[in-house]
């Protein structure tokens, strides 16, 4: 019979990530998750795992580069449509900052 736990998960978006590889560890351990709780983006990563998508959301946050990055939290560039070369995330960031500088940003409707 395995162990069971349950399990509370905390905010704040990289300790949510990392709440990810924690609940791989436990069931690596032997444990069966009964209950699962979070605030924020524990919640977020607790309701993935709920619905049993874990493996599909990790794999969705691995595939993120530095600009996919950029759109989720700043709506600005989720407007701006450009091509950045991928060979590093410097060019990535010069990239950003050279748009962010001479670029008008459209107003969401």
């Amino acid at each position: 019979m395995k162990k069971r736990v349950a399990l509370v998960l905390g905010s704040g978006g990289a300790r949510g990530y990392a709440h990810i590889g924690v609940i791989e560890e436990i069931e690596r351990r032997g444990y069966d998750i009964a209950c699962i709780a979070g605030c924020s983006m524990g919640a977020v990563v607790g309701g993935i795992y709920a619905a049993g998508k874990l493996d599909e959301y990790r794999n969705w946050i691995e595939s993120l580069d530095y600009l996919d990055v950029l759109r989720l939290v700043d709506e600005a560039f989720a407007w701006v449509r450009f091509v950045a070369k991928k060979s590093s995330a410097r060019s990535a960031r010069l990239s950003a900052r050279s748009i962010s500088k001479n670029c008008a940003f459209p107003t969401p409707p």
